[in-house]
């Protein structure tokens, strides 16, 4: 049989998980198609793209797009990733020869909350669990989720360990400081059983009385009544007893509110109390979380909430939903004086819901899991490695420019951007470099294997830029019948306008798509300091920092402890680090979206302008002088900022603020790395991975953009995006073998 010519455009998770799925061993079909992927430049990954510095002076260090990790109910990407690993079987004195050795379990956060001006740390911690991650079916049992939240409680607000917990050491066990809290559960459970035999005996006599009225259809309708008024009487009188739970514990707690325990229960009890009313209310439970995706998270909570004069809306733990997320339309994260949020933040309550559920209450081993070595190399080079083994094509410096159709029909026709010919051939590239017994990817090409590539590198042209293709070696078209058959859309939704004209014009889907699904630019910045954190004065609970902090003062207000990093990086001894940070947030748009209705829109002069760049480094420069001293590293005291403390191994021995150009700072403002937002009303719009009514037919589209059962911008959306994309094309992987929830 023929095998299908299947074209792949982009290399982001969803892409290469797609690719992963349709060549799996036990794909029947894994011998149908020929793939081919086509990536502008020199690394795969999209916004998962990482590399290793190649200047002497930076040793090897690791450069992100931002800050990456997975979350413990990343039951698709761990699954796939433990499956590369799996089979590509390294040796064991290899770095990273295991999934485990590649991920390293978190179970510990840090808010920064502001109160009458003085920052307070909030750690939060979650308990853990002796599933491991990718193994088991995404819901967890019921007892299991309980023991979760029981757990949360017990280590946040009864008994607070000294050390965060770590997986299967069996520090999640819920302890007999629970107990009261136990036996008030019991009570509630007791008079709810005995409200439900109640609503249930009277159930009975009213179905009896509808066997009396015939078998017809007005007995029948009545029937399906008499059972919706039962749970919704049962419904009612579980609302009212949250709600009366909550007015008792606002008024023992309320007088109590300058203690920092006492606040934080409280936030928290009424933030999941309102939850909660809400679901059942709204019919979640029904219907599903969609039901209420037309509506932001924060109007949604707004009427739920138990008024107590903001401090739950306006909390740190509202700010989080957002944050974490990089929910704010048009990168615009200010906060109003007046509301004490930020107008601009925008997220789809059910959306949002479905992810702090899973997040909370579904995470397998720890909460969240970070990467042992740059997203590169543990997701991105791994599946590079893999699917090169089963015969994939991979045609690097090869940018598309315009995907072409004729209607509604296949599409015909792809237009691409060859930025350079390669030595021996255009499947010839070998993109990877080893650094410590690691194959990564190289800040910039191998020139060497590029015909003319010293003089295409004295050029300085950004083979990542929208911009590369009008200096182009060559321009090249592909056909539908000569050169491909089938296409996988994997590039991510901000460059679709760009791309994807005749798409726009042609469908009220696809012109419906990009007006309401939104994205943002970010930013990022990565700071090497010669002290270590302990030696800088962090001092909660005597630990060296964990988590994640959030501070709503903070240009870059989304911030990790990544030091850990530091023992695979290239550092020499007498030159190592003591401490690495990575700080995220969105980067405010001053170019508004581009919507693309009227066809294919052109890239612009703004995506390689260094104002964005520079925007990011003086946000970097007030982060370093104005809020990193006095809230998380308070020995390094002083009206200035100890500039001398940063590390830079550049010969040019620069001093004071200059030494901050030896840090990494990046504006993502390039349409494909923008980060895909979940605006109000926004998931109706997503497309399906395939055309159920037969628009573009062999066009399948893979990312965190679909509509793929979490709809937000994550890497656990991004595979799901491609896993589907497969299953539409081949049937593989089944629905046994893809983690879904049914809300």
């Amino acid at each position: 049989m023929t095998k299908k010519r299947t074209a792949v455009l982009g290399s982001g998770m969803g892409a290469l998980a797609a690719v992963h799925a349709l060549t799996h061993p036990d794909n029947p079909r894994c011998g149908d198609y020929e793939i081919t992927v086509y990536q502008p430049g020199w690394r795969l990954g999209g916004k998962g793209a990482s590399s290793r510095a190649t200047e002497p002076s930076k040793h090897g260090r690791i450069e992100e797009h931002g800050l990456h990790n997975f979350f413990g109910f990343y039951d698709n990407a761990f699954r796939l990733m433990r499956e590369v690993y799996g089979e590509l079987d390294r040796p064991e004195s290899h770095p990273l020869a295991r999934w485990d050795q590649a991920f390293r379990p978190e179970s510990s956060a840090m808010f920064i909350e502001e109160l009458d001006g003085e920052r307070r740390p909030w750690r939060i911690l979650n308990p853990v669990n002796d599933l491991e991650p990718g193994l088991h079916d995404a819901v967890l049992p019921l007892w299991d989720t309980l023991s979760l939240a029981l757990g949360f409680i017990d280590i946040n607000f009864i008994a607070p360990p000294e050390h965060p917990p770590m997986p299967y050491s069996g520090q999640s066990k819920v302890r007999w400081q629970l107990l009261p809290l136990l036996t008030a559960l019991h009570g509630a459970s007791k008079a709810a059983l005995s409200a439900w035999s109640t609503a249930n005996a009277a159930q009975r006599r009213l179905e009896g009385l509808t066997r009396t009225l015939g078998r017809g259809a007005l007995g029948r309708r009545l029937l399906r009544g008499v059972r919706a008024g039962t749970v919704g009487l049962l419904e009612h009188q579980l609302v009212t007893l949250i709600r009366s739970a909550r007015r008792a514990a606002w008024l023992a707690m309320r007088g109590r509110l300058g203690d920092d325990r006492v606040r934080r229960a409280w936030i928290c009890l009424n933030f999941g109390a309102a939850v909660l009313i809400g679901i059942i209310e709204d019919g979640v439970l029904h219907h599903g979380f969609d039901a209420i995706n037309h509506q932001d998270f924060r109007e949604w909570m707004t009427p739920r909430v138990l008024d107590d004069g903001g401090r739950t809306l306006s909390s740190v733990l509202m700010r989080v939903m957002y944050d974490s997320s990089f929910a704010y339309v048009g990168g615009d994260t200010r906060v109003s004086p007046t509301t004490g949020y930020a107008p601009h933040a925008n997220y789809e309550a059910g959306t949002l819901l479905r992810g702090v559920v899973r997040s909370f209450f579904t995470y397998k081993g720890a909460f969240g899991w970070k990467f042992n070595g740059g997203c590169g190399e543990v997701l991105i080079s791994p599946l590079y490695e893999v699917l090169r083994r089963r015969g994939v094509s991979f045609r690097f410096f090869h940018q598309v420019t315009a995907i072409r159709s004729e209607d509604r029909g296949p599409i015909e026709a792809i237009e691409i951007a060859k930025q350079a010919q390669i030595c021996g051939g255009d499947d010839a590239y070998s993109p990877l470099v080893d650094f410590g017994g690691v194959d990564c990817w190289p800040t910039e090409p191998l020139w060497e294997q590029l015909i003319d590539g010293e003089r295409l590198r004295a050029s300085g042209v950004d083979l990542e830029s929208p911009n590369a293709a009008r200096s182009a070696a060559e321009q090249i078209t592909l056909r539908r019948g000569e050169d491909f058959d089938l296409i996988i859309l994997g590039i991510s939704a901000g460059a679709l306008p760009y791309l994807c004209g005749d798409l726009i014009r042609a469908s009220a889907k696809w012109r419906s798509m990009v007006r309401s699904v939104r994205t943002t630019r970010t930013q990022a910045a990565q700071v090497w300091m010669s002290p270590s954190a302990a030696d800088m004065g962090w001092s909660e609970r005597g630990q060296p920092i964990t988590g994640f902090w959030y501070s709503e003062r903070s240009p870059l207000n989304v911030w990790a402890d990544m030091s850990h990093l530091l023992d695979i990086e290239g550092w020499q001894s007498e030159e190592r680090p003591g401490h690495l940070s990575y700080f995220v947030s969105p980067l405010h748009d001053d170019v508004p979206e581009r919507l693309g209705e009227l066809g294919w829109v052109q890239p612009d002069a703004t995506f390689d302008s260094d104002a964005p760049h520079e925007q990011v480094r003086a946000h970097a420069r007030t982060l370093l002088r104005e809020h990193l001293i006095p809230t998380l590293f308070p020995s390094l005291h002083g009206e200035t900022f100890p500039w001398d403390q940063l590390v830079d191994r550049r010969a040019s021995g620069a001093e004071g603020e200059a030494r901050l150009d030896a840090q990494f700072v990046r504006a993502n403002i390039y349409p494909s790395d923008r980060y895909v937002l979940s605006v109000a009303g926004s998931t109706a719009h997503r497309l399906l991975p395939h055309d159920p009514d037969g628009e573009f037919p062999n066009l399948y589209l893979a990312g965190d953009w679909t509509r793929n059962g979490l709809n937000c911008g994550a890497m656990e959306s991004a595979v799901l995006g491609g896993l589907l994309a497969a299953q539409s094309l081949s049937g593989f992987p089944g629905d046994d073998r893809i983690a879904t929830v049914p809300w």
